[in-house]
Formats: C-alpha cells, structure tokens, sequence
C-alpha cells in the first residue's frame, strides 16, 4: 500500500513506457442526488505519504479533524 501511496504522491518516479505515461490521482467527491457538490485533489496538502506517517504517529497536526 505505501508503495501505491508514493506512486500517487509522484515521490517514486512515474510509471511509463517509451511511448506512454500513467498518472495516479487521488480525490475525493461529494455528490448529492447525481449531481457533484464538491471535488478536492487529496494531492495537494502534504501528501499520503507524510499523512500516513502522522497517523501512525497519532500526530493529527495543530487542526485535528477528531478529538480523544
């Protein structure tokens, strides 16, 4: 799982072939009724490698998003 975790985050090099590329995305969307309320690229904070870190860690960050 780390492994896929980097590819996403692009810290271990991309995959491709002499002609072609592959791009992992990771994001998240709320949809209500069929219709797309909101979209966020899971990308663009510090990346599933350092969160997954943190959570193991137990370090939620100064703005934890739950409480003991």
């Amino acid at each position: 799982m780390y492994a896929l975790m980097a590819q996403i985050d692009g810290v271990s090099g991309g995959l491709s072939s002499a002609d072609q590329e592959l791009h992992l995305t990771f994001g998240v969307e709320l949809i209500n009724n069929g219709a797309t309320l909101a979209e966020l690229d899971l990308r663009g904070g510090d990346g599933m490698c350092m969160g997954f870190h943190g959570w193991s860690d137990n370090d939620f960050g100064k703005d934890a998003i739950v409480s003991r």
